[in-house]
């Protein structure tokens, strides 16, 4: 997959809430969690002021960890962690489940498509 920045939504179906952003604003297309749920911010947002999170979407490009091992297979599950994601095999201690992999992408790709459910990794 190329390598691509800011927030890439390849789907008109999706949900999301409104959050405020902490002291240092948020960027367009950042991966974070807000409280329980995994999303990606879909546009910039300056330092406490209210924003959109998207934490739920058919396909989304997200950021991904480049670190060694680090690839994906359509239908993988994607842990999300630190503002990326990561395979099963090299999530690190505490990442939460976000979603699967809907086009593949190699250990380089900065990017991966996925199936975005930012609710799977709440506890009940």
């Amino acid at each position: 997959m190329a390598n691509e920045t800011a927030l890439k939504i390849r789907s008109d179906r999706f949900s999301s809430m409104k959050v405020t952003a902490p002291t240092a604003g948020y960027t367009a297309g950042l991966l974070t969690k807000v409280g329980s749920v995994v999303g990606a911010i879909a546009e910039a947002v300056a330092t406490l002021a209210s924003g959109v999170l998207i934490y739920r979407c058919e396909k989304i490009v997200v950021a991904k960890s480049v670190v060694t091992g680090n690839s994906f297979t359509v239908g993988a599950k994607v842990y999300y962690s630190s503002n990326a994601v990561y395979n099963s095999s090299t999530k690190p201690s505490g990442a939460v489940l976000c979603g699967i992999c809907t086009v593949a992408a190699a250990v380089a790709d900065t990017t991966v498509e996925i199936d975005l459910d930012g609710c799977l990794g709440i506890a009940s």
